[in-house]
Parts: structure tokens; sequence; C-alpha cells
């Protein structure tokens, strides 16, 4: 969780923004639904400065897509980057001058991109039909190493359709002589992890003192309908 990039989708709150609203725009919801329920959701995001701009920058541009901008929302986001407040935002929270600059010169790529209206919305998109599988987000897999010892992963997400799909795995501390079972599991503990501050909506995930932990999972996936058999 946190901010990885200088990009308006370059963090965890703008993420969930756009993913959410885009889940609504395709099931075929208002757009002014849509907003209402992301400004219940994102509460505690718009109040805390730290944060707010993550949840404007991310809306704006999500209604700029769909042609539902409203001048308002638009002024308010131009006025915040004009005046620089973002990046002292960006500043207290411990940005380098790097980070600064560079966010400096996308946000007035972003105001100058959304600042004209889209001569068409974006289409909704049918949702894709998922399919079913024998794999599940916490199924656990055994596989032995080079050396005769034996391993467990477990799947922390998956989705499966037609022609896409993908699998996120992370690794245990499991590493015995006979097949792991189920038992085995439970006593296990995932490896390859680390502790890292949050902050805005995102801090109602902190384990402890504002912090949590990112599990290192490993991607597999498939972009053709053979894959997906095999």
């Amino acid at each position: 969780m946190g901010t990885w990039s200088t990009g308006v989708f370059g963090n965890d709150t703008s993420c969930e923004i756009k993913e959410y609203f885009y889940e609504q725009y395709n099931r075929g919801s208002e757009v002014t639904q849509i907003v209402s329920e992301l400004q219940e959701k994102f509460t505690n995001s718009l109040n805390n400065t730290d944060d707010r701009n993550n949840v404007l920058f991310a809306l704006s541009h999500c209604l700029w897509e769909t042609k539902y901008l409203e001048d308002s929302l638009l002024e308010q986001v131009a006025q915040i980057i004009e005046s620089g407040s973002d990046l002292t935002v960006c500043e207290q929270l411990g940005a380098n001058v790097q980070f600064i600059n560079q966010r400096k010169k996308y946000l007035h790529t972003f105001i100058s991109k959304i600042s004209v209206p889209k001569s068409i919305a974006k289409k909704r998109v049918k949702p894709p039909t998922q399919f079913e599988s024998d794999y599940h987000n916490g199924s656990c897999l055994t596989f032995q190493y080079p050396s005769g010892l034996y391993g467990g992963i477990i799947i922390i997400d998956c989705a499966f359709y037609r022609n896409r799909g993908s699998m996120r795995i992370a690794f245990t501390d499991i590493e015995q002589h006979s097949e792991p079972d189920y038992n085995d599991f439970l006593a296990s503990r995932l490896i390859n992890f680390s502790w890292e501050g949050v902050w805005g909506e995102a801090n109602k995930y902190a384990a402890f003192e504002g912090k949590t932990a990112r599990i290192s999972t490993y991607p597999l996936s498939y972009d053709h309908a053979k894959e997906r058999v095999s």
C-alpha cells in the first residue's frame, strides 16, 4: 500500500477509486450514483489532507473519460495543481526532489488533458464471465525442491476467463521430507514480506503503528484459451 509513482494512479487509493468506478459503470450503474457511493466509501480519505487529492484526481479522470466531469470539480482540481498544494503534501510525506519535479510535470499534463472534453464517452464493457476452476483463493499446493524436500505454496488471488487468467502465489516456510498436509500448512508461515507505512483510506488495514505487511507474490498467467486448457 502507499505510493509507487508520480502518476494519478500511482497509489493505492486512486487505483481503488478507478477499480470501483468501472466495476459499477460496466454493470450499468448511473454515474451520479457511483460518485455518491465513492464519496461515502472514501470519506476518511476525503477528510485526510494526505490522501484527499488522490481521490479527487482519480475521480476527475474517470468522470472525464465518461463525459460526466463537471466544471466545479475540474476547477477544484485545477486550483490544487496550479497552487502547488499537492506538491506540498508530497514533500510532507517525504518525497525527494526528483519525485516532486516529475509529479509537477505530470500534473500539468494531466490538467491540460482533462480540461478538453472527450468527444466520445468511454463505452461500458460487459464484465467477462469467469470459468470455474479447481484452484481458488487460499488453495494449498505442494511441490518438490531439487533437493527432494517438499515445499508448499498458497494461492493468494486468482481469476480465470476464456482467453486470459492470472494467479498470484506466495511461498511458505515448509521444507520437509514428507508431502505436506493441511495441518502442515496451518502451522506454516508465509515468507518474503516486508513492513511499510500506510496512510489515508489504506490506514484501516494497518496491523500496528500505521504499518502493514506487503507479501511478495509470484504471478502466473495465460493469454490464450489453449494455455488455460493446458
